[in-house]
């Protein structure tokens, strides 16, 4: 129960369980399943849900992907990338909301939507619901100008129970929405 609530799964139980129901998940969620290579994986779950690309990896950093339909370059995380300048053709965001400065520690994108993410109050507010909710497994988010990727963090073996998967991949569409819109 303790590792549980740590997140650390001790004694592999959680990671067993998640290889059991993987492939369920992926037929409740419209997601095809590919089955893994090797006994120590689990597999890999793609397909389209609620109109975006999405591959739930969990032998890859245990990451979900999904595809954003953008074109505007971009580049936030959640880790931070050392630079001394920004990557060509981007500034470096500078939000009027703390709590997005403080959350993305890497902070870059094109001029006129650097301007935009840093005023967007909608975009702030789901961010905010993301974190409260998700932000305790949470082990890195990444958007770039094709994709949102979370990884997160389960157990001394990679896996995403298949619970999290359910109730995470809506909160990820409405983030992703949210970076569409702008």
């Amino acid at each position: 129960m303790v590792s549980e609530a740590l997140y650390l799964d001790l004694g592999g139980f959680g990671w067993r369980k998640a290889k059991q129901q993987f492939s369920e998940y992926g037929k409740v969620l419209g997601l095809e399943f590919t089955s893994p290579d090797f006994d120590y994986q689990i597999g890999q779950l793609t397909g389209t849900y609620e109109n975006h690309e999405i591959r739930v990896l969990p032998d890859e950093q245990a990451r979900i992907e999904v595809q954003l339909n953008t074109t505007e370059r971009l580049e936030l995380s959640t880790r931070p990338f050392y630079r001394k300048t920004p990557p060509s053709g981007m500034e470096r965001v500078e939000s009027r909301y703390p709590s997005f400065n403080h959350f993305f520690k890497t902070r870059y994108a094109a001029p006129e939507l650097a301007r935009q993410l840093a005023g967007s109050e909608m975009l702030e507010k789901a961010l905010a619901g993301f974190q409260k909710k998700w932000g305790q497994q949470l082990e890195y988010l990444m958007v770039s100008d094709n994709m949102l990727t979370v990884s997160l963090r389960y157990g001394w073996q990679s896996y995403i129970p298949g619970d999290v998967i359910k109730a995470m991949l809506p909160d990820l569409i409405v983030l992703a929405e949210r970076f569409e819109a702008l």
